[in-house]
């Protein structure tokens, strides 16, 4: 169990995800080995499914690098954080001491989470400097979460299906570049009001160019498209949230000011929102 959440008037902490204090129960050939303390908990996303509290997170076992030993992990709760369960939602493919999923970006629909992550399993660097696209997968985990009741009292559980590769719907070429990779926003993306499942993404090219485009599914996650349009070079880390009808994608931009851009058509266009919320 971990301790409840706490805000706190100058910061807002995740208490559950404290490395300080918080064990997993480590994974290894499908049997739990050992629980572990967690240097690090990175990229957290709490979200609601089914009247279910659940956090999602990396946990970074022996370093907070980005390029480590990482696994997904999943915490949830019924009584509004004031204990918790914890289970490893993705475990990397257990290859080197550098296996990771990474940045998970998580979709929340009725009692359905459905999580997005990269994959890497020998490569030391960071992804964007990566010339190729050999070490790297994009992975959907998909968890359906239920609350039941044990010796008279309020439970959940979290029941995983196997992750499945989507890179099969990664273009080649877009706008005519050569592509290369792309990862999740990390954090909470969105369900649109027409019931799309929409990520927002950041992707590679062969130039290692950084820049950012919105990922749907208009059929519950079986195909994936990608938007026409895109942020303009630079712009990475996107989160985005639907309000009157149009997307609304926050992205950050390494020493400068974050760029915010408006989309109307599912990521086909975009509009930055500039003299209202871009660039202050």
């Amino acid at each position: 169990m971990c301790p409840p959440i706490s805000w706190h008037p100058d910061r807002a902490e995740l208490s559950c995800l404290s490395g300080r204090n918080s064990t997993v129960p480590f994974e290894e050939n499908g049997e739990v080995r050992q629980r572990v303390v967690v240097y690090s908990f990175r990229l957290p996303a709490l979200v609601n499914a089914d009247e279910v509290m659940v956090a999602i997170a990396d946990a970074r076992y022996e370093t907070s690098n980005d390029n480590s030993f990482i696994d997904t992990v999943a915490k949830y709760s019924v009584d509004d954080g004031e204990t918790w369960e914890t289970q490893i939602a993705l475990k990397n493919s257990r290859v080197s001491p550098v296996s990771r999923v990474v940045d998970p970006t998580v979709i929340v629909k009725g009692n359905r989470l459905y999580v997005l992550v990269g994959i890497y399993s020998s490569l030391r660097s960071y992804w964007t400097t990566h010339g190729d696209a050999r070490d790297w997968d994009i992975l959907l985990a998909v968890g359906e979460v239920k609350e039941c009741t044990v010796e008279d009292k309020t439970a959940a559980s979290i029941k995983w299906e196997s992750p499945v590769s989507l890179k099969e719907f990664f273009l080649a070429e877009m706008e005519g570049m050569h592509t290369n990779q792309f990862l999740g926003g990390a954090g909470v993306a969105t369900v649109a009001s027409n019931g799309n499942l929409v990520y927002p993404v950041q992707v590679t090219n062969k130039k290692k160019q950084i820049f950012s485009k919105i990922f749907y599914s208009e059929d519950k996650g079986k195909t994936w498209k990608f938007g026409e349009g895109r942020s303009a070079f630079g712009c990475s880390e996107p989160v985005a949230l639907e309000w009157e009808g149009k997307l609304i994608i926050n992205t950050r931009v390494d020493r400068a000011r974050r760029l915010v851009y408006v989309s109307g058509d599912m990521g086909n266009t975009w509009v930055e929102a500039v003299d209202t919320l871009s660039r202050v």
